[in-house]
């Protein structure tokens, strides 16, 4: 759970490090550390590396096949920012992608497929909270379809 929370965190910092220049024209993320030009972005990152070398700390103390797939999550946690500008649904496009290490006759796939939901509605939720226009600052918005392309 712990290591859980450090790549959560991890990929928090990392998001606002991608976003430190789009998330200032955000009502709802403008007041964010970075945006608001608080801390430094080199700060952001020596706390971003600290985070998940704490977490990779943890994850050797597991089996061969859960510290390869840590390198699954990083990717994911590095690339969702980055699909902000490409797909309307990010969270999807992360979510899909972990069927890669995931037994799809395991009994745990119902409770996946649930995951993926929730994250869907969720992150969808909180994306209203976000005027419409964000089109025009070259991200995708599940709430911003009409005016921009889903993929």
């Amino acid at each position: 759970v712990i290591g859980v929370i450090l790549l959560r965190s991890a990929g928090c910092v990392i998001n606002d490090y991608i976003d430190r220049d789009i998330d200032p024209h955000v009502e709802r993320t403008r007041n964010r550390p970075l945006a608001a030009r608080l801390i430094d972005p080199r700060e952001a990152l020596a706390l971003a590396a600290a985070l998940l070398l704490l977490a990779f700390g943890l994850v050797l103390h597991l089996n061969a096949l859960t510290v390869m797939l840590s390198f699954v999550a990083l990717a994911l946690a590095v690339i969702y920012p980055l699909l902000k500008r490409f797909f309307a649904f990010p969270q999807h496009e992360c979510s899909s992608h972990n069927l890669i290490a995931f037994d799809c006759r395991s009994l745990a796939m119902p409770s996946y497929v649930i995951r993926i939901w929730y994250g869907l509605i969720f992150h969808s939720a909180a994306q209203f909270n976000t005027p419409c226009g964000t089109a025009t600052l070259m991200i995708k918005s599940t709430v911003a379809i009409p005016e921009s392309r889903m993929f």
